[in-house]
C-alpha cells in the first residue's frame, strides 16, 4: 500500500490491514496487535518521515510481517517514559512484536515488525 504522509493515510493502513488480516482468517488478539503495530508504524512515518511511504504485510507459514518504509526524517528512536502521550510507539510495536528490526538505505527508513500467528487462513492476493 503506497500513502501520502497525511493523517489520513493511518486510518486507511489500518481498515486495510484490519480487512486483509480479516481475509487471511486471522481476528482475535493477534489481529488486533498487528492493526496497532500497523497504527504506530505508519504515524511515526507521517510523524517524521514528511514523505510517501509504503506499507506491506505478508504472511509466511505463521509469522506476520509488516513493514513500512517511508523516504525521509530521521532514525526512530524509543523514548523513555515520560509524562506525555507521545513518543512511545517504538516502545508499543517492541511489546506486541516478535521481532523489530529498522533499516536506512538510499531508498529510505524502513522499520518492521513480526508478529507470530497461533493460526492462519490461506492468503489472498489482492
Amino acid at each position: 500500500m503506497v500513502m501520502r504522509a497525511h493523517e489520513r493515510g493511518v486510518r486507511d493502513a489500518r481498515r486495510f490491514t484490519a480487512a486483509v488480516l480479516a481475509r487471511w482468517g486471522i481476528h482475535g488478539e493477534e489481529a488486533d496487535a498487528a492493526v496497532l503495530i500497523v497504527s504506530e508504524l505508519t504515524t511515526n512515518a507521517v510523524q517524521h518521515g514528511g514523505s510517501d511511504l509504503t506499507m506491506t504485510l505478508a504472511l509466511v507459514g505463521n509469522t506476520l510481517r509488516v513493514d513500512v518504509t517511508d523516504y525521509g526524517g530521521p532514525d526512530p528512536r524509543p523514548k523513555a517514559a515520560e509524562a506525555d502521550e507521545c513518543g512511545r510507539g517504538l516502545d508499543i510495536v517492541g511489546c506486541l512484536a516478535s521481532r523489530t528490526e529498522t533499516a536506512r538505505g538510499v531508498w529510505g527508513l524502513r522499520v518492521s515488525a513480526e508478529v507470530g500467528i497461533r493460526e492462519s487462513g490461506r492468503p489472498v492476493r489482492f
